[in-house]
């Protein structure tokens, strides 16, 4: 991901208020999930719990940290798999409307999550974006990838 939005309403966003009240190393991995190298626009990705230690400089409370933010629903954590989700990222990555090109892209993402990776919270998403998907269903089960530049 080259960039990530981070909008100003978020401060005033329920969720991230509780965040906000629970201090600022918890600001700063909730953060972190959003913007950090590995992150994309669907905010399903890999992390490893080592990167988020190491870039956010909490060390051995990221753990913690990271557990709380699970708690409240900012994200979900597979350690087995080290896989993310961050919950609400789409809402704030995904442009609307979407255009073709942007269609394909979330498509092959979610395909490539789903048969090279086998992102755990793939059907988590799907449940809560399955707008943006409508019509493009059968090709992510059946694994159809678009050719062509890819967005994301």
């Amino acid at each position: 991901m080259n960039f990530a939005r981070v909008v100003p309403s978020l401060w005033k966003d329920s969720e991230f208020k509780q965040i906000v009240e629970m201090g600022p190393k918890h600001i700063v991995l909730a953060l972190y999930l959003r913007t950090n190298r590995f992150s994309n626009m669907l905010g399903l990705y890999e992390l490893s719990l080592y990167h988020m230690a190491k870039e956010t400089g909490l060390g051995a409370e990221t753990e913690t940290i990271l557990s709380r933010l699970v708690e409240i629903g900012y994200c979900c954590y597979e350690p087995e798999s080290e896989f993310i989700w961050v919950t609400s990222m789409a809402d704030m990555q995904v442009p609307k409307p979407l255009n073709s090109k942007q269609r394909k892209g979330i498509k092959n993402q979610l395909i490539r999550l789903l048969t090279d990776n086998d992102c755990p919270f793939v059907d988590l998403w799907r449940k809560r974006y399955g707008s943006l998907i409508i019509g493009m269903e059968h090709d992510i089960d059946e694994g159809k990838h678009d050719s062509g530049e890819e967005e994301g």
